[in-house]
């Protein structure tokens, strides 16, 4: 109740100056225009100045009347207590309002902390599947060049073998085309030591419990099968037969046949009686031929 009544007379205060203002002010403009024609242009300049500083003081006492009554409100409302409950009530709103404001901030901060995680997560995962993609259609692609190879290898390997065994088969006709052909010689020499009737038919064996032994021109098998008075017939390595050829073992009057010419077998040697080689010297065994 006293704050109400201070505050209403100060505004009646306030009421009274301005009207006792204005009509000063009214006083002061009928006064002036009484005499405005008896004033000098220098008067009128200086009442002018006057005018204008008295309006300037007016001005700024009302300013700092206005600003103490303002002050003194304001301190008086600061004093009261419902002022003091009313700025607790807005503090306190203004706090819950603040933390509500800081909560939501809080989750919206969080939402987007989880948002970005589980969006990173997502992309990790896509770029490792990705990467095992990539990987499996790598290995894919490595085993499928692999199995080509594998493939080719097999189709040469296998080509290979079809002309290992091609070769192998020529090999073997032509084997059996040259022993067939030998036979025939073979044959044709025995009907050409025939012709006068000597012998009716020539064959020789060779015994399975001699020994082969070296001698200087190297391994003679099997004792010597005579021919009659034509002489007798020897089973040789084949490596002597360039010696006989040479005329290193044989006369010019030895009749020779050769059966087969590679490595490892032998050449069959029909010796005449004539030769001056003696079956010892020929067979290397250090005894003389079954007679």
């Amino acid at each position: 109740m006293p704050r109400r009544r201070s505050r209403s007379s100060s505004r009646r205060r306030r009421s009274r100056e301005k009207a006792k203002e204005r009509g000063r002010k009214r006083r002061r403009s009928s006064s002036s225009r009484r005499s405005v024609e008896e004033l000098t242009p220098e008067m009128l300049e200086a009442q002018r100045k006057q005018k204008a500083l008295e309006e300037k003081l007016i001005e700024e006492e009302v300013w700092r009347r206005y600003e103490a009554e303002l002050q003194s409100a304001l301190d008086q409302r600061l004093a009261s207590t419902e002022f003091r409950e009313m700025v607790k009530v807005k503090v306190d709103q203004e706090r819950t309002r603040l933390e509500e404001v800081m909560l939501r901030e809080v989750e919206e901060a969080k939402q987007a902390i989880l948002e970005d995680v589980t969006r990173k997560q997502k992309e990790e995962e896509e770029k490792e599947r990705a990467e095992e993609e990539l990987r499996k259609k790598e290995a894919e692609k490595e085993q499928a060049v692999k199995q080509k190879q594998l493939e080719a290898q097999a189709k040469l390997d296998e080509q290979r073998l079809k002309d290992l065994e091609q070769r192998q088969e020529e090999q073997r006709k032509r084997r059996d085309a040259k022993v067939a052909e030998e036979a025939k010689k073979v044959a044709e020499t025995s009907r050409l030591l025939n012709t006068q009737g000597q012998r009716q038919s020539v064959g020789f064996k060779l015994k399975q419990n001699i020994i082969c032994r070296p001698s200087r021109l190297g391994f003679a098998v099997g004792w010597p099968e005579p021919l009659g008075s034509l002489g007798c017939l020897v089973w040789m390595p084949a490596e002597q037969q360039k010696l006989i050829h040479q005329g290193k073992i044989l006369d010019d009057k030895s009749l020779v046949k050769d059966i087969g010419i590679k490595e490892g077998e032998f050449v069959v040697v029909m010796l005449s009686k004539a030769s001056s080689f003696s079956w010892r010297e020929i067979c290397g065994l250090g005894v003389d031929p079954p007679t």
